[in-house]
């Protein structure tokens, strides 16, 4: 009876290696079949419920005073807000002799693939602050649009944080579409009135559904056993092989490499995108602080052949990986000052990679290519005397 029971475990031990293999098998039929832009894996993970919680203004806002370790088969990290939402320790008091940059943006300036001291934000006050002491507060946050961190820029101005500069990191890989999300949804009503019903959306926030992730979540735990990699890879691979037939995923991927292309989302997207840039030029002007736009290019626009061949599996045409910044730059309210990181990460991504395979997020490469190349213009900004009030 023993020998049997041992023969059994150890066919059940095999399983995961079985799924794994099988499922890298589908993954590569399915980069065949559709060479889409690697899957965002954070935005679906269950570690949102425990990280984030519901706000009316923001739809989702960090847990103040919350740290875990999060893993996902890619990597692993350890996270924490401090008291105010904000990725890092507590900010030091505002009497302290110390420049503050507030650093804005979406996933990647989070950057929760990676630890602290490896983000962007890290990096750049460390760089910065070989000139002068300098913290950069990073309110970067999972699925924020710039109206959102106008929002976020906006409470903690309001609460008496003062900054020497605002560095917005604009993600041209989605942050055009995010912006536009409130056009979307009223059209998807509308469509869904036209055919007789109407669905509510989705909440932007919570608990993930079962099996809805191979990431996982562990409050400052060990790496989890090998087991579970296999199964959480397998899961993944198995997920990656067969997102090329969800319709909602492919409507978004051709929204967001559409934009790069001869097709209307960029125009559609940009009126949006324009106003929440002037509400936050107009912000910054008002509370005297200087703004930089820092434009981040995705992974298909460093490397423009998977743009192209994105396009090409997507139905669009005349990719075209200047358009985006062009268009960007015509609508910058005047004064704020642009820094297009493109340059800098295509010529780094010889290297070693700036993304990971599946998440699509910045490694610890990639966060200090985008800190290196933020050092000089934040400095410069830093650096230059106050305008005289008028």
């Amino acid at each position: 009876m023993v020998s049997v029971l041992r023969r059994y475990a150890a066919r059940i031990a095999l399983v995961p290696s079985a799924l794994f293999v099988v499922a890298l098998g589908m993954e590569g039929v399915a980069r065949v079949r559709s060479p889409t832009p690697a899957v965002d894996a954070i935005g679906r993970s269950s570690m949102r419920a425990a990280l984030f919680e519901f706000d009316a203004s923001l739809g989702h806002t960090p847990r103040p005073d919350v740290a875990f370790t999060v893993w996902d088969p890619e990597w692993q990290a350890s996270i924490r807000f401090n008291s105010l939402g904000l990725r890092g320790p507590e900010p030091t008091p505002v009497e302290s002799p110390v420049r503050r940059v507030l650093m804005l943006g979406d996933s990647f300036t989070m950057g929760a693939q990676v630890d602290e001291a490896h983000t962007a934000a890290h990096r750049l006050a460390e760089s910065l602050s070989s000139t002068e002491q300098t913290e950069v507060w990073n309110a970067g946050v999972e699925d924020y649009g710039t109206k959102q961190a106008s929002r976020r820029a906006t409470a903690l101005l309001e609460a008496g944080h003062p900054f020497d500069a605002i560095v917005l990191n604009f993600y041209m890989g989605n942050d055009l579409i995010d912006n536009d999300r409130a056009r979307l949804m009223k059209d998807a009503r509308e469509a869904a009135r036209a055919e007789g019903g109407e669905r509510r959306p989705g909440p932007s926030t919570g608990a993930a559904p079962p099996g809805a992730s191979p990431g996982q979540l562990q409050r400052r735990g060990p790496r989890p056993p090998p087991r579970s990699i296999a199964l959480a890879w397998a899961r993944l691979l198995y997920e990656r092989a067969f997102i090329a037939q969800n319709e909602a995923h492919i409507g978004r991927l051709q929204r967001e490499v559409g934009v790069w292309c001869d097709a209307p989302f960029l125009s559609e997207a940009i009126p949006q995108t324009r106003d929440a840039l002037a509400t936050l030029a107009r912000l910054a002007r008002q509370h005297e602080v200087p703004l930089v736009v820092s434009l981040i290019p995705p992974e298909w626009v460093v490397h423009p052949e998977k743009g192209v061949a994105a396009a090409d599996s997507l139905g669009l045409a005349d990719f075209d990986p200047a358009q985006v910044p062009r268009a960007l730059r015509e609508v910058m309210p005047r004064g704020v000052e642009v820094v297009d990181l493109t340059p800098a990460m295509q010529q780094a991504s010889s290297d070693d990679p700036l993304f990971f395979r599946y998440d699509g997020h910045w490694t610890e490469q990639g966060h200090a290519v985008v800190a290196e190349a933020l050092v000089e213009p934040v400095e410069a900004i830093l650096s230059r005397p106050p305008s005289p009030s008028p």
